[in-house]
């Protein structure tokens, strides 16, 4: 028997505060079912209006980068089908701790994700690059 937890964050794309109500809703349940299909536990999810911190417990052979990228996929339709305007709906960054982090790494990362937000470049299209 094996205990692998990770606790992971992630941003919703330029950071925008969509996670809310029926969003939030709609991703927690499909965050849910993603996890519950890979056979890992989920420990603890929380949506916050700007990002998603999840604590989940996984077989050894799984890597932290393979469960972000596996919720952000189950949820990545949400950005067309509820026509929240945004390019896509998360960055490709995330935060990843083996256990639970404390809330000042957490914030650390989080300021760092509005700081890249705040100098990323713009295209001449004017849209900002991800």
């Amino acid at each position: 028997m094996y205990l692998i937890r990770y606790f992971l964050v992630w941003c919703t794309s330029r950071r925008q505060n969509v996670l809310k109500d029926v969003v939030a809703e709609q991703v927690s349940q499909l965050i849910k079912e993603a996890c519950e299909a890979e056979g890992w536990q989920l420990v603890k999810l929380d949506i916050r209006p700007d990002h998603v911190r999840l604590l989940v417990s996984v077989f050894p052979s799984v890597a932290a980068e393979q469960v972000s990228e596996t919720c952000k996929l189950a949820t990545a339709h949400l950005n067309d089908r509820l026509n929240l305007k945004m390019p896509s709906m998360w960055t490709r960054r995330y935060f990843a701790a083996t256990g639970i982090p404390s809330e000042e790494a957490i914030q650390k990362f989080l300021l760092r994700q509005r700081e890249k937000k705040r100098s990323r470049p713009v295209t001449q299209s004017g849209a900002e690059d991800e």
